[in-house]
């Protein structure tokens, strides 16, 4: 059985928090650390997006077909 969201994503928060205090790098270096992971989520989340679309159409073009 799948955990729930909430807490996966307080797990994450939780794992991150941990991860950065245990750097112990200054905060504009993982500032700078988090915004190059950050913009790798956005491109991810971009692909993602544009895939589901993409299958989402091609399911759309095969239902209309057999009609």
């Amino acid at each position: 059985m799948s955990r729930p969201i909430s807490l996966v994503i307080r797990d994450l928060e939780s794992q991150i928090n941990i991860a950065i205090s245990d750097s112990q790098l200054p905060p504009c270096i993982v500032k700078a650390v988090l915004n190059g992971l950050y913009q790798q989520v956005i491109r991810a989340a971009q692909a993602e997006i544009a895939q589901a679309e993409k299958e989402y159409t091609e399911e759309g073009k095969k239902n209309a077909e057999s009609n």
